[in-house]
């Protein structure tokens, strides 16, 4: 049977996970995800002075969100020396535990000017993919246990379920909107070649290289010449 503090741990991480699974990511950036993710991450466990939220894209990291910014130094330090508790949890694909001294020397002095001395880091999975990790940090040492390392596991599913939605969402959004440039530059290159069709009496084939011979030669993109031609309309000496 659980104590009265593991259960009121307990019940405080469902309130947690169900205020993180009413996320709606059409309603809430991806910023504003993973500050949302480190707040909570600090009422979830109690020894934790401040949490963190490490991305992990094209080889390489980023402290993506943070509680205190003076954890960003000892990310820092991590990122730079290649080891740190984020370092094995995202490559190892396990939660990480431990005091800094006895188990990552190298970051002892970055460690000190912060008053950080114990560390638990959990990786954040997208099935098989790791796409961060969720870190919390604390002045007291040996602060973390077996029950942080179970409530953090719980957290951490629910918690990349939402990073994930958001970070498919914000590619949707993305992918859209360069359609949509796409789309809008290609109509205005056919309306320049119009113009020049008619006032030059060329092919359309010849119209495009112009305009793409111009292009190249002002190291402009194409859709600036081709908005410049139309705005010029009969005037088209800047293309002659």
């Amino acid at each position: 049977m659980a104590t009265p503090v593991e259960q009121s741990r307990t019940d405080e991480l469902g309130a947690v996970l169900n205020q993180l699974s009413a996320v709606l990511v059409e309603e809430q950036s991806l910023q504003d995800t993973l500050q949302l993710v480190a707040d909570l991450a600090v009422q979830v466990v109690q020894p934790c002075d401040a949490a963190a939220v490490t991305l992990f894209s094209g080889g390489r990291y980023r402290t993506a969100a943070y509680t205190n910014d003076n954890i960003l130094g000892f990310d820092r330090a991590q990122y730079d020396t290649g080891v740190g508790p984020w370092v094995e949890a995202s490559r190892e694909l396990r939660t990480v535990i431990g005091n800094i001294a006895s188990s990552w020397p190298p970051l002892v002095p970055a460690a000190q000017q912060l008053g950080v001395h114990s560390v638990l880091a959990a990786p954040l999975l997208r099935g098989a993919q790791c796409i961060g990790a969720l870190n919390f940090y604390s002045a007291a040492h040996n602060a973390f246990t077996g029950m942080d390392e179970h409530l953090v596991q719980l957290f951490t599913n629910q918690a990349a379920v939402a990073l994930a939605n958001a970070l498919v969402y914000q590619d949707a959004v993305r992918l859209a909107q360069q359609l949509q440039e796409a789309l809008s530059a290609r109509v205005v290159i056919e309306q320049a070649k119009g113009v020049l069709i008619a006032s030059k009496s060329l092919t359309p084939e010849q119209a495009f290289d112009l305009l793409r011979t111009h292009s190249q030669a002002r190291n402009i993109k194409l859709r600036e010449i081709a908005e410049q031609v139309v705005q010029a309309r009969g005037d088209t000496a800047m293309v002659n």
